[in-house]
């Protein structure tokens, strides 16, 4: 019976390591996508909006409806990642401003 414990407890161990080395994994990888949000221009994201907007309108035009309503909902998307870069993030135009 304690030899049964001790199984448990080592197993739960390992599992408990495993789960702490995921978690620094997943943290750097997290850093890694904010430091290329914070990267890409505001200038940028703003293309994509305007551009998906456009790509959107030409779609439902020309009678394709269904593909002009999936590109009609990047935009949200694409200016929430711009907000999310500006926010999580100070910009490197907001530094340089500041200097």
């Amino acid at each position: 019976m304690q030899e049964q414990a001790q199984r448990v407890q080592e197993q739960a161990g390992r599992a408990g390591q495993q789960a702490q080395q995921m978690g620094r994994q997943m943290a750097e990888r997290g850093a890694g996508m904010f430091q290329f949000l914070e990267e890409v221009p505001t200038t940028v994201y703003y293309m994509l909006v305007i551009g998906s907007i456009i790509v959107s309108a030409a779609l439902q035009f020309s009678g394709r409806q269904r593909a002009g309503i999936f590109v009609g909902l990047w935009p949200p998307t694409f200016a929430t990642l711009a907000l999310l870069a500006k926010l999580l993030r100070p910009s490197q135009e907001a530094r340089q401003m500041a200097s």
